[in-house]
């Protein structure tokens, strides 16, 4: 037979210790604020009630408050108090209300006025990627440190901070896209944060300015050679990243050549001839703005006979000029006549894809007979040629074949080809 004891121990209420984490630092001058702490029970009883006391810093006595009975662990000092440095201290209660915990450690607040900022640039629209942000600091005595925000709906937040010493500062942002407008956030301290400060940025890119373009033809090549120029930028106008040039096809401009250095000649080798033929100078800024530049006209409705360009660029030329004849074949690529048995006329089967063959002929001088080598080397150049005249405003590229070349003994040499419509 076994005996059982049985002991009954009782846990007693006990006083708190003294609370920790009080709230301490800096806070703004004349402002309500709301201090907190943390209670710190013996027993692992919940705070019951506190009181707070205060007293200016260096002094020996204290101003208590009213105990309050509240488990929440903050009180709210009176405005009256939020200035030069305030030392407090705060005592709670735990599960028995008539044993009170020592007072903490006391905390010191020091309060000063929050600085003001005046944003005073950028002021009107931004005319690129980058503005400057300017400001003027009040309210603060010596070293400051400012932030500032920019922001649009659509694109992250970006954020620049940053320490000044002087009535102001100044700081760059970037990022700034075309078209959009931006709210720019400003504030300042020296030791509490001032009042935000809000801006609306527009921006609309500036365009670079304009390159005049020079355009002088060559009958005898069928060609243009053009030239464009551009001044420094003038105030406001961002620089010239590159230039290209363009030519006016039917109601089309098309660039036929870009990164053109300004006062550097281009050639436009492969012009339509028998017009009037107009190209302007395009400029372009890193921020993507470009500028057209007013349209120059190459007057090449004087040239004669047929033009033959070929190789990189259509860099190669032949000028066949006298006597230029010239006759089109014209036709359907898959068309065949079938006879079938029973029926007295056949049945015509006809594709789509169209061909189109020229017929050119044209007179060498004896004078010329050195072109006649380069007439014989068309005939193996085995590569894209391209015909232009100004008769009927003929540009055609295409195949060469059939290459006949007719010496007489005296007088002109005669030469002929065929030339069929290629890609």
């Amino acid at each position: 037979m076994s005996e059982k004891t049985y002991t009954n121990r009782v846990q007693l209420a006990a006083a708190p210790y003294a609370p920790t984490m009080l709230t301490t630092g800096w806070a703004e001058q004349g402002k309500q604020l709301m201090v907190t702490w943390g209670h710190n029970p013996a027993d692992g009883s919940a705070q019951s009630s506190y009181q707070v006391r205060h007293r200016v810093y260096g002094s020996s006595s204290w101003a208590e408050l009213g105990r309050r009975y509240s488990s929440t662990s903050s009180a709210q000092l009176g405005s009256s108090l939020a200035t030069g440095s305030l030392e407090w201290s705060v005592r709670t209660w735990g599960q028995d209300s008539g044993k009170a915990g020592p007072w903490s450690s006391p905390a010191l607040l020091q309060f000063e006025k929050a600085p003001t900022v005046t944003i005073t640039a950028p002021s009107g629209t931004v005319t690129t990627d980058t503005a400057t942000v300017e400001a003027t600091v009040s309210g603060v005595a010596g070293a400051f440190s400012w932030e500032v925000t920019w922001s649009t709906p659509g694109v992250p937040e970006r954020k620049k901070t940053g320490y000044g010493t002087g009535p102001g500062f100044s700081t760059l942002i970037d990022g700034l896209q075309n078209g959009k407008t931006y709210t720019a956030v400003v504030r300042a301290r020296a030791h509490i944060w001032g009042p935000k400060v809000t801006r609306q940025v527009k921006v609309a890119y500036a365009s670079p300015p304009a390159a005049a373009l020079k355009a002088l033809p060559d009958l005898g090549r069928g060609s243009v050679a053009l030239t464009p120029t551009v001044g420094a930028p003038g105030y406001g106008e961002p620089a010239v990243e590159r230039i290209d040039i363009q030519r006016l096809d039917g109601d089309t401009w098309v660039t036929i050549a870009t990164n053109v250095p300004s006062g550097s000649a281009i050639v436009d080798p492969v012009p339509p001839l028998g017009v009037r033929v107009e190209y302007r100078a395009v400029t372009f800024a890193a921020t993507g703005t470009s500028t057209h530049g007013t349209p120059v006209v190459a007057d090449l409705e004087r040239t004669t006979g047929f033009h033959l360009n070929w190789g990189r660029n259509w860099g190669n030329h032949l000028l066949l000029k006298y006597n230029p004849v010239m006759s089109e074949s014209p036709t359907l690529v898959y068309q065949t006549m079938h006879h079938f048995a029973g029926r007295i006329r056949p049945v015509a089967i006809v594709g789509t894809e169209r061909s189109m063959a020229r017929s050119f002929s044209a007179a060498i001088m004896p004078e010329d007979a050195t072109m006649v080598d380069t007439v014989r080397e068309l005939a193996y150049v085995g590569e894209l040629v391209q015909v232009r005249s100004a008769y009927q405003q003929l540009t055609t590229t295409g195949v060469i074949s059939g290459v006949k070349i007719d010496i007489p003994t005296g007088g002109a040499i005669r030469v002929s080809f065929t030339h069929e419509e290629a890609d």
